[in-house]
């Protein structure tokens, strides 16, 4: 989602959920990104310490924002796909870019993640409504089985923020114009991706194409 676009989004959803899946694209065709940027990018992530799930040697890095309600659409349908395709590690890029307090979620997120919960947090996250604030330190914490001091006091560290820099930096660097983009090795997808989205992504991943707009 584009930050220009959150407040015409918001409203889609507030009129139900068949009005937002309509307004969503089925499949994102790939848009001009600097190619050697994304060479780049890829070939540094790894040692960045973003939170991960899978194992495999295929590689997307999804950039998303707890406010965009197309990345809360997309995620109940991606634990199915991990589990689907347990060739592909997916990537966690935290790119809180729609509201101040985006950038309150992904420090919960990321604090969660040091103790080992940041999937639950996250899934957690992309739940809630409304403002995202650290009075939900208890509650998530409560959730995740989390210890809700370590939480808090992990949400602070400098080191969380200097992530959340380096990521709105390699962001605006692949001139994301939104979110959720998954980035991979063959470039970037931009926008709501269903089921069938997802399982052409896997696919283009392990033949090196890529996902066009059916």
């Amino acid at each position: 989602m584009k930050r220009r676009d959150v407040l015409t989004a918001a409203a889609l959803a507030g009129a139900g959920g068949l009005a937002l899946a309509r307004a969503m694209p089925s499949v994102s065709a790939m848009p001009a990104h600097p190619p050697a940027a994304v060479a780049r990018f890829m070939a540094e992530v790894p040692g960045w310490g973003l939170p991960a799930t899978g194992s495999g040697p295929l590689r997307v890095v999804e950039f998303f924002d707890y406010h965009c309600p197309y990345c809360r659409a997309m995620d109940p349908y991606l634990p199915a796909f991990w589990h689907a395709n347990p060739d592909i590690r997916w990537l966690f890029a935290e790119y809180p870019i729609l509201a101040p307090d985006s950038a309150v979620a992904s420090r919960l997120a990321l604090a969660a993640a040091r103790q080992g919960r940041y999937l639950p947090a996250h899934h957690w996250l992309m739940r809630r409504h409304g403002r995202y604030t650290a009075d939900m330190v208890g509650p998530l914490a409560l959730a995740i089985g989390a210890d809700p001091a370590r939480l808090r006091r992990d949400m602070a560290d400098p080191a969380i923020g200097v992530l959340l820099d380096r990521l709105q930096f390699a962001g605006e660097r692949l001139a994301l114009q939104g979110t959720p983009a998954m980035v991979t090795a063959d470039g970037v997808i931009e926008g709501f991706l269903p089921p069938a989205g997802l399982t052409a992504l896997a696919q283009a991943l392990r033949s090196g194409a890529r996902v066009r707009r059916s």
